[in-house]
Parts: C-alpha cells; structure tokens; sequence
C-alpha cells in the first residue's frame, strides 16, 4: 500500500465520488479530504450527498475516514462521495 495525491479537484457544485477525482477506483485504508481556506462548505458521504445531505467540511478543515475494523476490510473510492461548491478546491489524499 502506498500513499496516493490525485490532482487538486475544483468544484462545479456537482456530487462526484472521490473514484471520480482520483480517475480511478481504488480499495483504501485510509482517506482524507480537505478543503482549500479560502473556499466554500462541502459535504462528504454517500451517493445521496448534495449541499445540504452529508456530513459539512467548513473550508480550511477536512475529513479523516480511519482504517475499518479488520485489515483486510477497505473503503472503495466509487462509494465515496463530495459535494464541493463551484470554485472550491479540495485535496484528496487516500492509501491504496
């Protein structure tokens, strides 16, 4: 498992999964999501996530999603899900 950084995303106001960012899907142990400062409030959760569903990122903060109980249990990336504001960017970074 190594650490992977896709590119810095820039909203559109649109739900993605984090698969999508990363231009991949990915098995991971560890995923964390931040949110540029000078942006707006995401929303991180499932694929009914808008921008008002989901759990807020204020701008400046992030999102850690730990390890999952055993070790062979991993989050998949596709079920993932951001909701970033038009102009916000968010920086994802997720062991796979």
């Amino acid at each position: 498992m190594v650490i992977q950084t896709p590119a810095d995303y820039t909203g559109t106001g649109a739900t993605v999964s984090l698969a999508t960012i990363a231009g991949f899907d990915a098995w991971c142990k560890i995923v964390q999501v931040m949110v540029d400062g000078a942006g707006a409030q995401c929303r991180i959760g499932d694929a009914l996530t808008t921008n008002v569903r989901g759990t807020p990122i204020l701008p400046g903060g992030g999102q850690f999603l730990p390890p999952i109980g055993v070790p062979t249990e991993q989050l998949a990336l596709s079920q993932v899900f951001v909701n970033v504001p038009n102009g916000t960017k968010i920086y994802v970074l997720y062991v796979a």
